[in-house]
C-alpha cells in the first residue's frame, strides 16, 4: 500500500469513526468522505489484472463518437473487436483503415515484445496499442476498455487521463487454466 493510499484510508476511516460519534453533522462528513474515496480514483489507472507498469501522464484523450481505428492485418480481428464493443457499449461507431496518419487509436506490431506481452500509449492526440500478438492486443483493448468505462462521457465523447501501460502475463497460462 503506498503511502497516499494508507493516508486516505486512515482519514476515510476517522471520519466514519466520527459519523458513529457526532450524529449532528453525519450528511457533512458523509459528503467528505466520498469526495475522499472519489479523488483517490481519479488519480489512479484501474485495470484488473494490475498491469506490471502503470503511469498517468499529464493532459486528457478524448475519444470522439465517430473515430478512426488503424490497424495491421495481423490485428484487425483485435480491431474489429474493438470497434464492435464501442457501439455496443457506448453507441460510438469507428471505421478501422489502415492509414496511420489519420487514426485516433492504432494498432502497431512490435516482435521484440514477448509473445502476450502489451503496451498502452494515451497521448492527448492518439491511442497506441502496441504488441507482437493477437493475445496481446487483445488483453490491450480489455484494458482499454476498463479505462473506458471510468471515463467521462458524453454522448460526443469519452474522456479519459492520458496514461502509459506495460504488461506481460506472470505465468504462460491463465487462472481458469488451472
Amino acid at each position: 500500500i503506498s503511502s497516499k493510499k494508507a493516508y486516505h484510508f486512515f482519514i476515510n476511516r476517522l471520519l466514519l469513526n466520527k459519523l458513529m460519534i457526532n450524529k449532528k453533522h453525519n450528511l457533512a462528513l458523509l459528503i467528505i468522505t466520498l469526495l475522499l474515496s472519489f479523488s483517490t480514483l481519479s488519480a489512479q489507472i484501474s485495470i484488473i489484472p494490475k498491469p506490471e507498469f502503470s503511469k498517468i501522464n499529464k493532459g486528457d484523450f478524448s475519444l470522439p463518437s465517430s473515430s478512426n481505428i488503424s490497424s495491421v492485418s495481423e490485428f484487425e480481428s483485435v480491431a474489429r473487436y474493438f470497434q464492435k464493443q464501442l457501439l455496443a457499449n457506448y453507441g460510438f461507431t469507428s471505421v478501422i483503415n489502415s492509414n496511420h496518419k489519420v487514426s485516433d487509436i492504432e494498432f502497431v506490431k512490435n516482435n521484440k515484445l514477448a509473445y502476450e506481452a502489451y503496451e498502452i500509449n494515451v497521448l492527448p492526440n492518439k491511442i497506441t496499442i502496441t504488441t507482437a500478438s493477437k493475445a496481446g492486443a487483445t488483453y490491450a483493448v480489455t484494458s482499454l476498455l476498463q479505462q473506458f468505462s471510468f471515463g467521462k462521457r458524453s454522448d460526443s465523447d469519452i474522456i479519459i487521463a492520458c496514461f502509459e501501460v506495460k504488461d506481460t502475463p506472470a505465468y504462460p497460462w491463465r487462472g481458469f487454466m488451472l
